[in-house]
């Protein structure tokens, strides 16, 4: 789950016997201190993962933009043909490691 909870689970399915539970009825497994734990954790990683994507579009918005410009002229790219805009992709860091994954077979 995250390094400051660990993999843990915090709360179980619960099997009513003879009647369904209503959503907010019953304990939970874990104090309110735990939830709010839980809470922030779970908004740090998205929060990080939200970063993330950000970094790696911002990184490769040029071969997007690019993309999206071919796609818009010819409405398809095959697999070997977004190959070459990859290979043929200048400007970023990345490039050497682009024209890697290009010339990987599928």
């Amino acid at each position: 789950m995250s390094k400051k909870l660990g993999y843990v689970t915090f709360e179980r399915e619960r099997r009513p016997l003879f009647l369904e539970l209503s959503p907010g009825m019953g304990a939970k497994d874990y104090s309110e201190e735990t939830a709010r734990e839980i809470d922030d954790e779970i908004r740090s990683i998205i929060d990080e993962a939200r970063e993330k994507v950000r970094t790696i579009l911002s990184k490769k918005k040029s071969l997007l933009e690019t993309v999206a410009r071919t796609l818009l002229e010819k409405e398809t790219i095959e697999g070997d043909d977004l190959r070459e805009l990859i290979k043929n992709h200048a400007g970023d860091n990345e490039g050497d490691q682009l024209r890697e994954e290009a010339n990987r077979p599928d």
